[in-house]
């Protein structure tokens, strides 16, 4: 069973994200408090065992709050999933695409970038389609 492993939640644009056990999403706007809201990119995704390979590409442990993802998840392949549905609990996320490695990952580590790039391993991003309230260990279906 997939499920999602933890929720990291930015207050403000370039701060540190500060890990939550539960998130409030609110429809085609984002995570409550959460500094990324409306367009196409309310939430992002990262998948724990593509970041794992990443890291351990470069012999180096890196917490994945890093990634400054919101969503880290177990138990799903990211790749390709443009146009999909991630399902977390009762909560819709439609995925629009590959959240991109930056410059900002070589600044946590450098050859963290490149190492993110192959199969989407940096994850992926989407859009809040319904509203309510994810928690830490609710099952994740891709649909």
């Amino acid at each position: 069973m997939a499920q999602l492993i933890n929720i990291f939640i930015k207050k403000e644009k370039f701060n540190l994200l500060y890990e939550a056990s539960h998130a409030v999403l609110l429809k085609n706007k984002g995570i409550e408090g959460n500094y990324n809201q409306n367009g196409k990119r309310q939430v992002t995704f990262l998948d724990i065992d593509a970041w794992s390979i990443a890291t351990k590409e470069l012999d180096m442990v890196i917490h994945p709050i890093q990634r400054r993802a919101n969503f880290l998840i177990k138990g799903i392949d990211l790749y390709k999933t443009k146009g999909k549905i991630i399902e977390i609990g009762q909560v819709q996320f439609l995925i629009h695409g590959e959240t991109k490695p930056c410059q900002r990952m070589n600044d946590v580590y450098p050859g963290l970038m490149q190492a993110l790039m192959p199969n989407w391993a940096g994850g992926c991003y989407g859009e809040v389609l319904t509203s309510g309230t994810v928690q830490i260990g609710d099952q994740v279906v891709l649909k």
